[in-house]
C-alpha cells in the first residue's frame, strides 16, 4: 500500500483584501499622529522663536535705559527736580508740560497680568560738549568748565577749548563742579502711523529726535522710591518692561523684564 504524502495548503501570494484595509488604516492613523506631531511641533517652536524675540528686544532696551539711568542722578537742574516720572503722557508738574505726548493705549485688560500704570521717566544727564565721552567738570569753580574743544586731549577752560561749545544758559555747574545739560532725555511709549507700538528715547520731547529702542511693547513703569511708595531703596530707580505680539494664527505672547539701577550720585 502506497503511503500518500500530506497535502501542504497551496502557496499564497500578496495579501487579503482585509489584511490590506488593515494595513492602510494602521498606515493612516500613523500619518495623521506624525502630521499631529509636527503641528505641535512647529506651534511650540513659533511661540519659542516669537518670545525669544521679544526678550531680545527687552534686552537691547533696557542695556539702553540702564545706561542713561547710570549716567544720570537725584538732581536739581534748571529749577527742576529728577529723574521725574508720570502717568499716562501727562504730567502732573507744570514744569513738565513741555513733556506730554499721545501715550499708548493699553490694549491689556484690568485681570490680565501685564495691566497697569503706563508710567514715563524723564531725566537730566550730565553734558559731554566736546564729545570725548567723559561728563564735563568745572575742576577750578570758576564758572567754566574744562573742554577739548581744539582735539588736543588737553582739558583747558582756555577760548581755543571752550569757544562755541560753552553755553552758560544751556548747562548748570554743580557745587562739586560736575556739569548737568538742561537737555531732558525722556522714554515713552507711542503708537506710530503705522499702527505699531514702540518705546521711544526722545530729547525735550522733540519727536525729530525720537529713536526707537523696542517694538511691540505693551508698556513701560519707571519707578522712583516715592512712586512705588518707598519699596525701591534710595537713589533707585527701577524699569518694568512688557510686550505683547500676535502670531500669523492670532495668538497672543507675552514677555516682560526688569531691572532696578542705582544713579550715579546715590
Amino acid at each position: 500500500m502506497q503511503i500518500q504524502p500530506p497535502r501542504t495548503a497551496p502557496r499564497r501570494s500578496g495579501f487579503t483584501l482585509i489584511e490590506l484595509v488593515i494595513v492602510v488604516t494602521v498606515l493612516a492613523v500613523l500619518a495623521r499622529m506624525l502630521v499631529t506631531t509636527s503641528d505641535s511641533m512647529s506651534r511650540i517652536t513659533a511661540t519659542g522663536t516669537i518670545e525669544a524675540v521679544l526678550q531680545t528686544e527687552a534686552e537691547r532696551a533696557l542695556r539702553t535705559i540702564v545706561e542713561d539711568l547710570r549716567r544720570s542722578g537725584f538732581v536739581e537742574v534748571n529749577g527742576k527736580d529728577f529723574p521725574f516720572v508720570f502717568d499716562d503722557g501727562n504730567p502732573d508738574d507744570p514744569l513738565f508740560d513741555s513733556q506730554a505726548h499721545a501715550a499708548a493705549p493699553l490694549t491689556a485688560l484690568p485681570d490680565d497680568n501685564d495691566f497697569g500704570p503706563r508710567r514715563s521717566i524723564v531725566l537730566a544727564l550730565p553734558s559731554d560738549l566736546d564729545r570725548d565721552g567723559r561728563p564735563e567738570l568745572d575742576a577750578d569753580l570758576d564758572g567754566v568748565p574744562e573742554l577739548d574743544g581744539n582735539g588736543d586731549r588737553v582739558h583747558t577752560d582756555e577760548p581755543a577749548d571752550t569757544v562755541g561749545l560753552w553755553d552758560e544758559f544751556a548747562n548748570t555747574i554743580q557745587d562739586n563742579g560736575l556739569v548737568w545739560s538742561h537737555a531732558e532725555v525722556s522714554y515713552v511709549v507711542v503708537v506710530l502711523a503705522d499702527g505699531s507700538r514702540v518705546l521711544q528715547r526722545r530729547v525735550d520731547n522733540d519727536p525729530a529726535t525720537a529713536r526707537v529702542i523696542a517694538r511691540h511693547v505693551e508698556r513701560v513703569q519707571f519707578d522712583t522710591p516715592e512712586s512705588s511708595g518707598f519699596q525701591l531703596p534710595l537713589g533707585c530707580v527701577r524699569v518694568r518692561l512688557f510686550f505683547r505680539k500676535l502670531d500669523e494664527d492670532g495668538r497672543l505672547h507675552r514677555a516682560r523684564n526688569e531691572v532696578t539701577v542705582r544713579l550715579r550720585n546715590s
